[in-house]
């Protein structure tokens, strides 16, 4: 089962964002810009999540899909202030259109944060840590027992081998 982590969802939803509106000013970059922005951001978002692979995967298609469906609306928004403003009828038109056909970018550019939330995930993650020192100190003493009895058996192979090495020194013969 995947965790949602929201604090990595929404660092990776402001990153999304904001590459995406800075892709916005240079307009034949501005696909290109949004799916590195969302490949970016994805990866943000898996970093945080700091859980795995597959949850560092889902946190990132959470702030695709939520950041791409922020940026939409912020874009339909504009156009349509735009084309009120110049009191343009087929451009009000004209952003409805792109706001209906922008829901399919808007699921194809979840997949790219899907997957920048995947490699985001790959990297070393705190709960590994947590785990093992949760799992030491739930076995407690039991723990401290096996500790000193690897520690003995250390010291006697020690021993052993050490006077294994005398014993060969003292039998091989003088020169």
């Amino acid at each position: 089962m995947v965790e949602t982590n929201l604090r990595a969802v929404v660092l990776g939803f402001v990153v999304i964002i904001a590459l995406g509106i800075l892709s916005t000013a240079a307009p034949p970059l501005a696909l290109l810009g949004g799916l590195v922005g969302a490949l970016i951001g994805g990866g943000v978002a898996g970093y945080y999540a700091r859980s795995g692979r597959w949850n560092g995967a889902w946190n990132g298609f959470l702030a695709g899909a939520i950041g791409a469906l922020s940026l939409t609306a912020v874009l339909v928004v504009l156009g349509l202030a735009t084309s009120i403003v110049s009191l343009s009828l087929g451009g009000v038109f004209a952003t409805v259109g792109l706001a209906l056909a922008s829901l399919v970018i808007i699921t194809v550019a979840s997949v790219p944060a899907a997957i920048g939330g995947f490699v985001g995930g790959l990297f070393p993650r705190e709960r590994a840590a947590e785990m093992v020192e949760e799992t030491t100190e739930a076995m407690g003493d039991t723990g401290e027992r096996m500790a000193e009895k690897g520690e003995q058996v250390v010291e006697d192979t020690t021993d052993t081998v050490e006077e294994m090495v005398d014993d060969s020194d003292d039998r091989r013969p003088a020169a």
